[in-house]
C-alpha cells in the first residue's frame, strides 16, 4: 500500500513539472519568436496610420521642492500603452499551447521616446531596462509599467513664504516623432492620487493631466504632448512658530515699552534692545527664505516693516524725552502747537484737558482767574509816581517806597518761576499726549501690517490654485 502511495506522488510531480516545462517553453518560444521579428528602428505600423500613446502617471510621493534650485522631486508610477502592429499572433484560449501575452525584455522591442521635457534627472533611463519589462498581449497591445524618481524644473514663487502656493509641471512628449506619427492621450485626467503618500511639508492640492499640441520654432509640423498640473501647498505651522511669532512677540514688546515712564530712564535702552534683537533675529531669518532674485518675499517686506517700525518707536522715544526734559529755560509752546495737540490729539484719545483763556493749560486745583501784579498792588499801595511827586523828600515815604520795590521784584521773581514751571508742565503734558497717540499707532500698524502680510499671502496663494484649475 505504501508503495502505491509513493508511486502516486512521484507520477503527481512529475506531471506538474511537465505541464510547467511546457508552459514555459511555449511562453519562451513566442517571446523568442517575436524578438526576432521585432524592429526597433522604426514604427509599429503596417499601414501609414497614427501611433496612438496612453500615458498614466501615478503620483507616489513628492520628495523635495527645492526653492533655491527651482526644482521639484517625485517619485511616480508610469504606465504606457500602446499596439504594435507587429507584434500580434493567433491567440485561442481552447488550444493551451498558444499564449495570450509575454512579458519580454524592453530593449527587444520598439518603445515611443518619449521624455519628460523639463526634466533635469531622471531614474527611468538607467534602471529601466533592468525592472520592468513590457507586457505584450496577442493583439499587439503593449502595456509597460515601470517606477522613475523624477527631478523637473518648476517656477516657484517664493513672494508668499512660508504660506507659498507652487504650481509645477511635468510635461511629457516625443523626441522624434511628429503629432501625425505620434499621438499621446490620458485615459483619466484626475486619477493620479490614488496612491499617493503623503508628505510631511508639502500637501497636494491638485494633479491633473491634459493632453494638448505644441509647435516649436524649430518644427514647422505639431507635436503631441501630454501635461501634468501638480499643486502644492507648503505645510506653514512650523515656520509660523520659528520665523513669524518671535517678531510679533517682540513688537508686543515694544509696545509694552511706550507704557514706560520716561523718567525711569530705561524706556530708550528697551527700545533699543528690542531692536538690536530683531535686527539679529532678521539674519537668521534671511537664512531660512528661498532665494528669489526675481521679488521680494511678504516676510522679508515685513521684518523690514517691523525694524522700520522699531526704529520709529526709538525716534519718537527720543522726541518724547527731549520734549519731557526740557527743563526751566524752555520757552513757550507755539499756539498752533498747543491747539493740535491738547485739541485734537487729546482729543482722538479721550484724554480731557482744562485750558483757559488764551489756550492756557489749568490743572484741576487751579482756577482761570489770573491777577495782574500791578492791579493787586495798586489797590493797597501808591504808585511809584505818587511816592516821587507827591512825598518826595519825605524819610518815612522813601523808605515805604523801597519796601514797595522790594516787594514788587520778589513778586515779579515768584511769578516768573510759577510761569517757568506752568511752562515745564505744559511741555510734559505734551509730551505724555504724544507717547500715547504714538502707542496706539504703532499698535494699530503693527497688527493692521501683520494681518495685510497674512492676507496677500493668503490670497496669493488661493488665486495659484484657481488659476490653476482653471487652465
Amino acid at each position: 500500500m505504501v508503495k502505491i502511495y509513493v508511486l502516486l506522488v512521484i507520477l503527481f510531480i512529475s506531471c506538474q513539472h511537465g505541464i510547467s516545462k511546457r508552459r514555459g517553453s511555449r511562453q519562451s518560444t513566442s517571446a523568442d519568436s517575436l524578438v526576432q521579428n521585432a524592429d526597433i528602428r522604426s514604427l509599429p505600423r503596417k499601414t501609414d496610420r497614427t501611433i496612438d500613446v496612453t500615458i498614466d502617471i501615478k503620483l507616489n510621493q513628492v520628495i523635495d521642492l527645492d526653492m533655491n534650485m527651482r526644482a521639484l522631486k517625485v517619485f511616480i508610477w508610469e504606465r504606457w500603452s500602446w499596439v504594435d502592429d507587429t507584434l500580434t499572433w493567433e491567440y485561442d484560449p481552447a488550444n493551451k499551447s498558444t499564449a495570450e501575452y509575454v512579458y519580454v525584455q524592453a530593449p527587444s522591442i520598439w518603445k515611443p521616446d518619449l521624455v519628460v521635457l523639463n526634466q533635469i534627472e531622471s531614474l527611468r533611463e538607467r534602471t529601466l531596462d533592468f525592472v520592468s519589462k513590457p507586457m505584450i498581449y496577442s493583439n499587439g497591445t503593449v502595456i509597460w509599467f515601470f517606477p522613475n524618481l523624477l527631478t523637473t524644473s518648476c517656477d516657484v514663487a517664493a513672494t508668499s513664504f512660508p504660506f507659498d502656493t507652487q504650481v509645477c509641471n511635468i510635461t511629457i512628449g516625443s523626441w522624434s516623432y511628429q503629432e501625425k506619427d505620434l499621438k499621446l492621450s490620458v485615459p483619466n485626467a484626475d486619477s493620479g492620487l490614488e496612491y499617493y503618500t503623503q508628505s510631511g511639508y508639502w500637501n497636494v492640492r491638485f494633479f491633473h493631466a491634459s493632453a494638448n499640441s505644441s509647435k516649436y520654432n524649430c518644427c514647422p509640423d505639431l507635436y503631441s504632448e501630454v501635461q501634468y498640473v501638480l499643486v502644492v501647498t507648503r505645510y506653514s505651522i512650523m515656520d509660523v512658530f520659528n520665523l513669524i511669532l518671535p517678531a510679533i512677540l517682540l513688537n508686543l514688546l515694544a509696545y509694552f515699552g511706550f507704557h514706560l515712564p520716561a523718567e525711569t530712564g530705561e524706556k530708550m535702552g528697551l527700545q533699543m534692545t528690542v531692536l538690536l534683537s530683531v535686527m539679529v533675529f532678521q539674519m537668521t531669518v534671511a537664512g531660512a527664505v528661498p532665494a528669489d532674485g526675481t521679488s521680494i518675499p511678504y516676510i522679508s517686506w515685513y521684518y523690514f516693516t517691523v525694524i522700520a517700525l522699531l526704529s520709529f518707536s526709538c525716534v519718537l522715544t527720543v522726541l518724547v524725552l527731549k520734549i519731557e526734559n526740557r527743563g526751566p529755560a524752555a520757552k513757550p509752546m507755539p499756539w498752533c502747537l498747543r491747539m493740535f495737540i491738547f485739541r485734537f490729539m487729546a482729543t482722538m484719545l479721550c484724554m480731557k484737558v482744562k485750558m483757559g483763556a488764551g489756550g492756557r493749560i489749568i490743572s484741576d486745583d487751579e482756577s482761570d482767574d489770573e491777577d495782574d501784579t500791578d492791579k493787586a498792588m495798586g489797590d493797597n499801595y501808591p504808585r511809584m509816581g505818587v511816592f516821587q511827586h507827591d512825598f518826595k523828600g519825605n524819610k518815612k515815604t522813601e523808605i515805604m517806597y523801597a519796601i514797595y520795590r522790594k516787594l514788587k521784584d520778589m513778586l515779579h521773581n515768584f511769578e516768573g518761576s510759577v510761569k517757568s514751571g506752568d511752562i515745564q508742565k505744559e511741555w510734559i503734558l505734551a509730551s505724555n499726549i504724544i507717547d500715547r497717540f504714538f502707542m496706539w499707532l504703532y499698535l494699530f500698524a503693527m497688527i493692521g501690517l501683520t494681518l495685510f502680510f497674512l492676507l496677500m499671502a493668503y490670497l496669493e496663494g488661493e488665486a495659484a490654485v484657481t488659476k490653476a484649475m482653471a487652465a
